[in-house]
């Protein structure tokens, strides 16, 4: 989305436009579905505004473990061996 947006912005296909449209990004939180801070790219091209978000399989199903404001699931550690997992 951040790259359409990014195109739509540069008003053109040309890759110059678009690296410089890229470049000036500037996307607030509100605005993702993912709970970044936002979207702002660096002078080396990383977004500064990302944050991790780590995710564990339990019960067969994916869910947020960290940032544990967002958790959805209790974090498993360590995590239990296949063996384990059958059981659970």
């Amino acid at each position: 989305m951040t790259l359409f947006d990014a195109i739509n912005r540069a008003g053109s296909r040309e890759p110059e436009k678009i690296r410089t449209a890229l470049a000036a990004t500037n996307i607030p939180p509100d605005q993702l579905i993912v709970p970044y801070r936002g979207v702002k790219f660096a002078t080396t091209g990383q977004n500064e505004l990302v944050r991790a978000i780590l995710m564990q399989v339990q019960k067969g199903k994916y869910c947020t473990i960290y940032p544990f404001q967002l958790a959805s699931c209790q974090v498993l550690y360590p995590m239990p061996t296949w063996a384990e997992k059958a059981k659970l």
